[in-house]
């Protein structure tokens, strides 16, 4: 007997020859089409070998954090039994509590940010690359190859006996073939194995976030000690029970994902010693020209009408910097970025009613003008119109206060206090509340119709509406 070596890199061919038998054609083929089989599998050894380890590697980090995740889940069920004895006992700790509470979130916020994201993306990022291989090697095991073919014959019709290649050599060789390419199947097992510990995580995960939801409402119920946290219009529509002729122009539909988590978050605003609310704006929310997380806030008010008094005039924003550290005002005042960040908000023209400081409320309501207008006069942060653009902030102010109108339309709070106190700080002769309320009414009976569409603000100053 001979030995004949065929060198290949997913392993090596190693037969045996009867050299006083003459090769047949038939072996030839059955060769060749062994060496294809070779190297159609051969590209997906390599790659499989890697994600096996890589899929070790992940299960080990997964019991890592699931290590991790248990002090995070004992503090959690520490708050919730404080909250349900808070809620039984003495209600009046509740604040000691949110102050502990909402300072924990950042803890969180960290754990999630550093273990639970990465998790996540590593496993999407090997997941992807292991449905492609899968995809693959089922291609290949569901073609029947011209091997499998020509084998068949071989053993089917004992054409083995004429062959010069010795046929138990021949055997042995393609269950080497076999095991080599089992590394697929052993990829199977191991990403079986990781995948029980990453769901773990995130079941364990998901559970810990839905027992802080729950402390979070256990805290509001105590915290809304006015009532402020009143839905009842709003939710009368959320269940289909609302009277539609009465319905109010909402921004956000009633039972909307982020009414229900804005209650969860400000939980605190509905308190008797809540009277402001800051908002901070970082250096990078700050230059994306964004302020949709502000925006989104006020849409929120208008399904609790009682907040809608309560924060109209109360909030802040602080500037931050790029390690953020809070901004004096006197550092942004009059600077051209923030003037263009705060007049994106003339996009949601009630936005002006909410915000306590007057500097912020002239440049959401006029800021675009004060960018544009290259002739207005300027002296000590005052700007002076005149004319045409005299005539522009008139109807910018009038537009603000019929949206006010339409913004608290049938909610049950009337807004006509604070738009009068809005008028007189602007000093606006044309402008009254009664032209605006009169004018709102003659809109009511023609018919109004409201859209909320999601904009990006491009460089340039102009919007493109999103999907």
């Amino acid at each position: 007997m001979e030995e004949r070596i065929i060198k290949h890199p997913l392993k090596n061919i190693v037969l045996q020859y009867d050299e006083t038998k003459p090769e047949t054609t038939a072996e030839k083929k059955l060769i060749e089409a062994y060496l294809i089989d070779h190297d159609n599998y051969y590209p997906l050894i390599a790659p499989c070998s890697k994600l096996i380890y890589e899929y070790k590697e992940l299960g080990y980090k997964a019991e890592d954090i699931l290590k991790k995740l248990i002090p995070v889940t004992q503090t959690i069920n520490r708050m919730y039994e404080e909250a349900v004895a808070i809620m039984e006992q003495n209600k009046e700790e509740i604040l000691s509590l949110h102050t502990t509470q909402s300072e924990y979130y950042s803890t969180i916020h960290d754990f999630h940010v550093n273990n639970i994201e990465p998790l996540g993306e590593e496993q999407n990022k090997l997941d992807e690359a292991y449905f492609d291989l899968e995809e693959k090697s089922e291609n290949l095991q569901r073609e029947d190859s011209e091997f499998d073919r020509l084998e068949s014959i071989c053993w089917s019709n004992k054409e083995y006996e004429t062959y010069s290649l010795d046929i138990m050599s021949f055997s042995d060789d393609t269950e080497k073939f076999g095991e080599a390419i089992d590394k697929i199947e052993l990829l199977n097992e191991e990403r079986s194995k990781e995948l029980k510990l990453y769901n773990a995580v995130m079941n364990n995960t998901s559970a810990a976030y839905e027992k802080i939801e729950v402390i979070k409402k256990l805290i509001n119920q105590c915290l809304n000690d006015t009532g402020d946290w009143d839905s009842s219009v709003s939710d009368s529509f959320a269940a289909g029970t609302g009277d539609e002729t009465k319905k109010p122009f909402y921004l956000l539909s009633p039972g909307d994902k982020k009414v229900t988590e804005f209650k969860s978050n400000y939980g605190l605003l509905a308190h008797s010693s809540s009277r402001f609310l800051n908002i901070s704006v970082s250096e990078e929310v700050l230059n994306s020209l964004n302020p949709g997380h502000i925006e989104h806030l006020i849409i929120c008010l208008q399904h609790f009408p009682k907040l809608i008094s309560k924060m109209a005039f109360s909030l802040d924003v602080l500037f931050e910097d790029a390690d953020g550290i809070k901004l004096p005002k006197e550092t942004w005042l009059g600077q051209e970025p923030y003037i263009h960040f705060l007049s994106v908000m003339d996009r949601l023209p009630c936005a002006v009613f909410f915000f306590c400081d007057r500097d912020v409320r002239s440049y959401i309501l006029m800021g675009s003008l004060i960018r544009k207008i290259s002739d207005a006069k300027s002296e000590n942060h005052t700007i002076l119109f005149e004319g045409e653009n005299l005539e522009a902030l008139c109807n910018r102010v009038y537009t603000a206060c019929w949206f006010m109108m339409v913004f608290c339309y049938n909610t049950g709070f009337d807004p006509k206090e604070i738009i009068e106190t809005f008028l007189d700080e602007l000093e606006l002769d044309p402008i009254t509340y009664e032209m605006v309320k009169k004018n709102f009414d003659e809109d009511l009976i023609k018919g109004i119709q409201i859209k909320a569409t999601p904009v990006i603000r491009n460089e340039d100053g102009t919007e493109t509406v999103i999907d």
